[in-house]
């Protein structure tokens, strides 16, 4: 795709390589470890951007300031790139104010990756020569410090009519022969600079180089917000929970299974939701943390089949969280939607995951999940009275009977749709619009029909999903409404 993406994979791969090297020679390369894994978190970050371009269009991109080190933040993109920098026979040069204080709020990822579009810019586009990073403070006050960015490269430089467009999305300069890129790299910096209220000026000339200048106004960390903070992370540290993971990929069951035990978390595996239904059925878990697409049955439905168990045994509502890759706030409301409490996007470090159990299981107030407010009704009561003239026994009877019905015909659903018997499921699917026309639900006759009219089971199969989905959740308000009479 673009050299944004490529530059940080061709670090990782390469340090990687010098790893495995090493290792057979009984060396533990632990600094070249250190750099790949921020170049894969840098990357990460980078593409989140790029794919979701629209944010910046649309005026939703936003920021997430907390206190980082700035020097920090610098030197991991200058470790980076000049391991690539040598690679290519160029220089990469550093001078860093050592006047500039760590305890400072800005968003680091944000600021990172601002660094890493104007520096992989700089040396992608720089053949020979040097490329220089200076960083150094202007101004300071007992609560801000105004910081200068100035990075100058002796690449190819910018034709004056190519000037006007460089922060376009999709525009490069027409010199940048063969040299790739999609064009989003100035135009995301520049963004993320006037979301931070900082200045991005950018000279060039064909030719010699450019030079790009930012002036950043950062506020002081406090100290009281500090000792604050370590009082939550000491408590999370003290806790010990027992986690049910459910995904389907073995290397993400694996990676998030031994953070959680390095957390000294107690975990359980599951490979798919309908086996982790099961395992929840059978044992008691302080949190759920579910693969949202998977096969058999994904984490939208197990959430919503566990809160209808939960409903229907009146017991204790567990934390359910999304675990996706997909990062999107789309994805979010689908998790919400379907009874999780929340959403995280894979993969995730150590740390997020160990503030996100603490967000969780601390806060009981918003484990609770109120299903009642949450769901829609899904049948008609009145349609019931008018066939029993408001009999309230005969309705108890009618709607006792559908409930067996239903809970055998799911079974029956399911146990064909595994079988990959299309005819079966097409029979039961129109089975079950008789009690759906009794109670007037015109979801499942909808659901229904649509696996009738399909035209082969792979066609059918959201169908069939949804209509499992949909009458376990039927069940569980009919359950509801039959204790009132």
């Amino acid at each position: 795709m673009s050299h944004e993406i490529r530059t940080p994979i061709n670090a990782i791969l390469g340090l990687l390589e010098l790893v495995i090297k090493k290792y057979k020679t009984n060396e533990f390369d632990i600094q070249s470890i250190d750099i790949a894994y921020q170049a894969a978190n840098d990357l990460l970050d980078l593409i989140g951007d790029i794919l979701d371009i629209s944010k910046i269009e649309s005026g939703k991109l936003t920021l997430m300031p907390e206190k980082n080190n700035f020097k920090n933040t610098i030197y991991s993109v200058y470790k980076i790139y000049s391991y690539l920098a040598i690679q290519k026979g160029i220089k990469f040069n550093l001078d860093f104010d050592e006047n500039i204080r760590e305890d400072l709020i800005y968003d680091d990822a944000r600021m990172k990756q601002v660094l890493v579009n104007i520096v992989a810019n700089a040396i992608k586009f720089t053949e020979k020569g040097s490329v220089n990073l200076s960083v150094y403070l202007i101004e300071k006050s007992n609560d801000t410090y105004k910081i200068k960015i100035m990075l100058t490269d002796q690449g190819i430089g910018i034709p004056d009519h190519d000037m006007a467009g460089i922060f376009q999305a999709f525009n490069q300069a027409n010199n940048h022969d063969g040299k790739g890129g999609t064009g989003l790299g100035l135009m995301i910096s520049k963004a993320i600079c006037d979301l931070m209220s900082a200045s991005f000026d950018i000279e060039s000339r064909e030719n010699i180089g450019t030079k790009i200048s930012i002036v950043l106004n950062f506020n002081i960390y406090k100290q009281d917000n500090a000792v604050s903070l370590e009082k939550n992370s000491i408590e999370v540290e003290n806790k010990r929970y027992k986690i049910l993971i459910v995904d389907d990929y073995a290397p993400n069951r694996l990676l998030i299974s031994e953070q959680l035990k390095y957390l000294n978390h107690s975990v359980v595996q599951s490979i798919n939701g309908k086996e982790a239904l099961d395992i929840y059925m059978l044992d008691k878990f302080d949190l759920v943390i579910t693969d949202c697409n998977m096969p058999e049955m994904d984490g939208y439905e197990l959430a919503r089949k566990i809160r209808c168990y939960e409903k229907e045994h009146d017991i204790e509502s567990i934390y359910i969280i999304g675990y996706t890759a997909n990062a999107q706030r789309e994805i979010i409301d689908d998790c919400l939607a379907a009874g999780m409490n929340g959403c995280l996007f894979k993969p995730i470090t150590i740390d997020d995951l160990n503030n996100a159990i603490h967000e969780a299981l601390t806060n009981k107030e918003i484990v609770e999940y109120d299903l009642k407010k949450n769901e829609e009704r899904f049948f008609d009561i009145d349609m019931v009275n008018a066939l029993t003239s408001g009999n309230l026994e005969l309705n108890k009877k009618i709607l006792e009977q559908i409930l067996i019905v239903n809970i055998e015909d799911i079974k029956d659903l399911e146990s064909a749709f595994n079988e990959q018997n299309f005819i079966r499921c097409k029979s039961i699917a129109h089975k079950m619009k008789s009690g759906a026309n009794i109670i007037g639900c015109k979801q499942i006759l909808e659901k229904c029909s649509n696996i009738e009219d399909s035209l082969s089971l792979e066609k059918a199969e959201s169908h069939v999903k949804d209509l499992i989905s949909l009458t376990s959740i039927i069940n569980g308000q009919i359950k509801n409404e039959m204790q009132t009479y």
